[in-house]
């Protein structure tokens, strides 16, 4: 493509020296491009760009940072006049580089386009147009500090950046502005400390404050009036508890009435107390040890561990404290207990048990172990009564509940039993209280041993071995332990068979015929001969095949 170089001259430009204009420039003249036209031809100017940094900034999708405009002389001379845009940012690029082109018009038919190209760099540059930010400002809305810090207490390391990138513009001095709560900081470069050591949370919790950060030279923008660039962070101080106070009862005595009928886990009163520490965790104890009450560590509740009906002491008094960990009080709690007159009888034992001797009468004072009861109400009025099966063997005084054995009970079966139970009752005016009386019997001989047929029949084996017992008789015998054991023995010898003593069938021949024997059986015990007891059978031996 043929060039008109020697024909295109510039005004109010020098390519040999980079052109620079301030960032904030807008429609501002930057350079003039004059070409002398070939006789009689007409030329058209543009701006051209060369590829590379230029492209990427995205003149595409945003206002292009430059235009121009094409002006004619009188004597038809054509001027390019390039101007500056608005979209520029020192930070993002700042050198520029722009191409001219001028083209003959119309196009030769034979030479084609005749252009002609100029290329100048111009160069950006920086304005203080950037404010200070706060890194992290949401977070660093609240700060904590804790109370009673001394004076000079770091509170913050205060943190801004101006994106400037000339060092006169970014340089940043922080500032407290004017607040109630201010004069109780104060900052040393960057650093947020604390004038005074008088930080109690109890008394304010929260410091309101409101820091400047500004840059280092006037503003470029027009809203500043020449100022420099600034930032506000509005920052509350908030105070740390910590544990510095001591509890405090809200009543010097605490004083507690419950009736006697409450019944045991219940929560009967409190122990009041307030700590201006909010952080402090109260431990409630009671000094001491006590059998009716118990005190919640953790809430200072005061319940029932025992039956109040069982307390001696109706009024008690005991010394309790209250703990946060680094203080400790003491006071004192009083619980009167209060008689309902609503409480049933109380047996001193659920059950009562007496040894005596079978078929025995026994009048009261031989019943060592008797049923008692107390009415622990404050009108003690008591009435005993029996119940149960054997409440014919029984009698009991409704006044003072002793018991006595007015028919004797007997041991051995068939009708007897080694033990006999009834039921005792104390009645007051609210009610039933039970209790058990046992009677333990002690046996005596007085059963004999017993055949099951009166006339019994015993078999023992044909050819049974000499000497070695054949068959076993059993009568037994309804009394208890020694007194069931029995001795046999044969009323007449014979030369056949042998009895022992302990009931075994002893073959002194072998024999093949069938015996009648009349034998005496006599009871030994460990009693006089007079409770000895005897029975004298018939037995029939049958002496079987082998």
């Amino acid at each position: 493509m043929p060039r008109l170089k020697d024909h295109l001259n510039f005004a109010s430009v020098d390519l040999n020296r980079v052109q620079k204009f301030r960032e904030n420039s807008y429609n501002q003249e930057l350079a003039k491009i004059v070409a002398t036209p070939w006789p009689g031809a007409v030329y058209d100017y543009s701006i051209a760009y060369i590829p590379g940094a230029f492209e990427q900034t995205g003149w595409i999708n945003s206002p292009p940072p430059f235009t121009s405009q094409v002006v004619y002389s009188a004597e038809g001379r054509p001027t390019l006049i390039i101007y500056s845009g608005s979209n520029f940012l020192y930070q993002r690029l700042n050198r520029y580089i722009v191409r001219a082109r001028a083209c003959q018009q119309p196009t030769d038919p034979s030479r084609e386009d005749i252009c002609s190209d100029v290329v100048i760099t111009f160069q950006l540059e920086d304005v203080n147009n950037m404010m200070p930010q706060f890194i992290d400002q949401f977070s660093l809305s609240e700060v904590g500090l804790l109370e009673n810090s001394p004076m000079g207490t770091e509170v913050l390391k205060l943190f801004a950046v101006d994106l400037d990138p000339t060092p006169k513009f970014n340089q940043i001095k922080y500032s407290l502005l004017p607040t109630t709560d201010a004069s109780n900081f104060a900052i040393k470069e960057d650093l947020l400390l604390t004038v005074t050591g008088q930080f109690d949370f109890e008394k304010k919790k929260n410091y309101v404050l409101k820091v400047k950060a500004e840059d280092s030279d006037a503003s470029s923008l027009q809203a500043n009036q020449g100022r420099p660039n600034s930032a506000e962070l509005p920052l509350t101080v908030f105070l740390l508890d910590q544990n510095d106070q001591c509890p405090r009862f809200t009543k010097p005595e605490l004083k507690i009435t419950v009736r006697e009928s409450v019944g045991v886990g219940e929560v009967i009163g409190k122990i009041d107390a307030t700590d201006s520490d909010e952080t402090s965790v109260l431990v409630y104890t009671m000094v001491g040890s006590s059998d009716n009450f118990a005190v919640i560590s953790v809430s200072g509740q005061v319940k029932v561990v025992r039956p109040l009906a069982l307390a001696v002491e109706k009024t008690q008094t005991y010394t309790v404290s209250v703990n946060d960990g680094e203080c400790e009080i003491v006071g004192t709690m009083i619980i009167e207990i209060v008689s309902t007159n609503e409480r049933l009888p109380e047996f001193t034992q659920s059950v009562y048990t007496n040894t005596v001797t079978e078929l025995s009468v026994v009048n009261a004072p031989n019943l060592p172990n008797q049923p008692s009861a107390v009415d622990p109400n404050e009108q003690k009025h008591l009435v005993y009564s029996l119940g149960g099966f054997f409440i014919s063997y029984f009698g009991i005084n409704s006044e003072t509940g002793q018991v006595s054995i007015i028919k004797g009970m007997p041991r051995d079966k068939p009708v007897g039993q080694p033990v006999f139970s009834i039921s005792v009752m104390a009645n007051n005016q609210k009610g039933y209280a039970y209790a058990v009386v046992e009677i333990r019997l002690e046996d005596i001989n007085n059963q004999y041993p017993r055949w099951p047929f009166p006339n019994s029949m015993v078999a023992c084996p044909e050819n049974s071995v000499v000497g070695t017992s054949c068959a076993e008789l059993v009568a037994p015998d309804a009394d208890f332990g020694n007194n069931t054991l029995s001795t046999y023995r044969a009323i007449t010898n014979d030369q056949d068979f042998r009895i022992t003593e302990d009931g075994f069938l002893i073959p002194l021949t072998v024999s093949s015929l069938d015996y009648v024997y009349w034998f005496l059986i006599l009871l030994r015990t460990i009693h006089l001969c007079s409770s000895c007891r005897a029975l004298t059978p018939q037995l029939t031996l049958s002496v079987i095949p082998g």
